[in-house]
């Protein structure tokens, strides 16, 4: 069925006013990453805000993952949306906002500091879920 012009509209203003919310929620993400498998806070942040959202969220899932559940009024089809929260372990170069905000310790059996970012990938997954859903 298309989308009459007044609908568009909507989405369209709905989908913008939710720019700052989730340029924020992006730049979060990108100044906290967390490797795979240790997403505990990025698991929290994300459910908090499906949870702000109304929605039915499940935490802890398969470790630190989130699901939320969306009814509607009718039944019908269920539709699954995923995202990837971890970071990717990569050198940031660039000095802007959002960028991350400390090197971790390496956990391993090196001293040596090693630079976790939310790349393209990672940092974005995350951040279009929430805003598709949102």
């Amino acid at each position: 069925m298309p989308q009459t012009p007044h609908l568009q509209d909507r989405i369209a203003r709905r989908a913008e006013a939710l720019f700052p919310e989730l340029q924020h929620l992006r730049r979060d993400f990108h100044q906290h990453p967390e490797l795979s498998n240790q997403e505990a806070r990025t698991g929290r942040v994300a459910a908090e805000y499906l949870a702000g959202l109304g929605l039915e969220v499940r935490t802890g899932v398969a470790g630190h993952g989130v699901v939320a559940d969306l009814v509607g009024a009718r039944p019908g089809r269920t539709y699954a949306w995923r995202a990837d929260l971890d970071a990717l372990p990569i050198q940031e170069r660039a000095d802007r906002p959002g960028r991350r905000l400390e090197i971790i310790p390496d956990e391993g059996d090196s001293p040596r500091a090693v630079d976790r970012l939310h790349a393209t990938f990672g940092g974005r997954y995350a951040n279009d879920s929430l805003g598709a859903i949102g």
